[in-house]
């Protein structure tokens, strides 16, 4: 996935997830109204790791810790790429699929 601005359209059964842009500058992406951006790591298997903020844990319970622990990463995997536009599949790692839908390059 390379440097840009992407808009982000869910499919239809996932239509109740908010469409969205973003932008990828280097090893950084940036959500829209957002200043600070979240590191991504570029995976060889087509996709890319988002990872989110490390949060003060002290006061979560075990469990409460485990499924923090679980999610500090959106696992993105492009299944598809036809010009600007690139099929994912988004999850918390390879195993889960949270949502699927597209990418659009918008610049």
């Amino acid at each position: 996935m390379s440097d840009g601005t992407y808009k982000t359209i869910y499919d239809t059964e996932f239509s109740y997830y908010p469409n969205f842009k973003f932008e990828i500058d280097k090893d950084s992406i940036y959500f829209e109204n957002e200043k600070n951006g979240l590191k991504i790591e570029r995976l060889p298997s087509m996709g890319f790791l988002v990872h989110h903020h490390e949060m003060n844990m002290d006061s979560l319970t075990e469990f409460q810790k485990k499924i923090i622990d679980d999610f500090k990463y959106s696992y993105y995997q492009i299944e598809e790429c036809k010009g600007d536009t690139l099929k994912f599949r988004l999850g918390p790692n390879l195993h889960i699929t949270s949502a699927t839908g597209i990418f659009v390059k918008i610049n």
